[in-house]
């Protein structure tokens, strides 16, 4: 019974966020219009447009208090978050409630308020960072979504950059203030229990199994074979984490499945995050959660590959792209030119009618993460090639990105420095 109510609700949820609501917004503005007054008068923004989903949530909660840390925003408003019952709510609105004015988990009452949203852009601040809009845009027209498409309408590459690199900048502007970081994350008796005795020194293992957005192919498990048999040489206890399926070749090496497990929540996945003392990820959303709470990452196979987390202890090795035809890699800069020029309506998605991609070696994700190991134990200056690298494009991300490519990566494929 309960699987068909939650079935019911999300199909309500859609009809009402893409057809219902909108209809009100333009045409039965007025009945929202003491309310908008009220909520105009009392000092109140509501904050708006944060996306569900690892890779949005949490990067755009910490935008948004970092924009207040800075006095970028205004300071004087009272911040409202209203919430839909789901597992990303459940988790975050106990977590970070109080750094609201007020914040509610309510479909009733997200769904009294929305059309007002959606109408009024200055009662609201638009969070989002993924370029979708669950408002009425403030110029133009728009028109009913697609089916499953809650969001309205969505922006251009070009300003979906803007906003991540606003955020890298204030990243950079904020030393010593980690927003999400500070809440209670201490792992819950069950998980305790799931990890066993030594919780300790832990590595987080994650690989993609499927193809969307920053993974252009499914991760090969035998090239983490190397790094596993180190990581457990050092003395490291391994966990699987995300919810893809753990592939075969890891359940003989003695690492915990996490994944599959039926603890697997986004409240643990959090507070091993922060337990653990680096995780090792695919191109996923899932690295922006040990980026958010300022834990150092070792991140494989994006082939976005000028938009790595922002954080000083991050490594990464990204997937390379070769021309279909030629065989020839394309150089970094013109990597980051495909990634640009293809349409904001195709989303991510790796463009494999004329490319194929290339992931990191067996040998590059081992390096990369023996990188990590040296940073973290004492601060080191880029190298020239590294350098190099992080100047290619200044318009990225990556200008104000504290994290570096894998130097052994880099000096490999340094013909691509053109």
């Amino acid at each position: 019974m309960n699987k068909w109510l939650n079935r019911g609700i999300i199909v309500f949820q859609f009809i009402y966020e893409s057809r219902v609501a909108p209809f009100f917004a333009t045409y039965l503005w007025f009945f929202w219009l003491p309310l908008y007054s009220w909520a105009k008068n009392k000092n109140i923004c509501f904050v708006v447009n944060i996306a569900d989903g690892t890779g949005q949530v949490l990067p755009e909660l910490d935008n948004f208090f970092l924009a207040l840390h800075l006095g970028e925003i205004d300071k004087t408003k009272k911040y409202v978050w209203l919430r839909v019952y789901n597992a990303f709510s459940k988790t975050l609105v106990p977590l970070y409630g109080k750094k609201f004015y007020y914040v509610r988990m309510s479909n009733v009452l997200y769904n009294i308020c929305l059309p007002m949203l959606m109408r009024w852009h200055d009662i609201t601040y638009d969070a989002g960072m993924s370029g979708l809009h669950w408002q009425l845009p403030q110029q133009g027209t728009w028109k009913y979504p697609r089916p499953w498409q809650t969001f309205l309408y969505m922006d251009q590459k070009p300003d979906i950059l803007s906003r991540w690199r606003t955020w890298y900048r204030r990243r950079l502007h904020s030393p010593g203030y980690t927003p999400l970081a500070i809440a209670d994350l201490s792992p819950s008796e069950e998980l305790i229990n799931f990890l066993g005795d030594d919780a300790a020194h832990i590595v987080l293992l994650h690989v993609k199994t499927n193809i969307m957005n920053a993974t252009a192919q499914v991760t090969d498990p035998a090239t983490y074979i190397p790094v596993i048999g180190y990581l457990q040489s050092r003395g490291y206890k391994l966990v699987f984490v995300g919810r893809e399926k753990m592939p075969n070749e890891f359940y003989d090496k003695n690492i915990l499945n996490y994944s599959e497990s039926a603890i697997a929540s986004f409240l643990h996945d959090l507070q091993l995050f922060s337990l653990a003392n680096f995780s090792i990820t695919g191109g996923s959303g899932i690295a922006w959660m040990a980026d958010c709470l300022r834990k150092p990452v070792v991140y494989l196979n994006s082939w976005h590959l000028f938009m790595p987390p922002a954080g000083d202890t991050c490594v990464f090795a990204p997937a390379l792209v070769q021309n279909k035809h030629t065989g020839a890699f394309l150089t970094f800069r013109q990597q980051y030119e495909l990634y640009l020029h293809t349409s904001a309506a195709q989303g991510d998605r790796f463009p494999a009618e004329r490319y194929v991609p290339v992931h990191a070696s067996a040998e590059e994700i081992l390096n990369a993460t023996k990188e990590l190991e040296i940073l973290l134990r004492h601060d080191t200056s880029l190298s020239s090639v590294q350098k190099q690298f992080s100047e290619l494009l200044p318009n990225t991300w990556l200008e104000f990105a504290q994290s570096r490519i894998s130097e052994s990566f880099v000096l490999r494929h340094q013909d691509l420095l053109q």
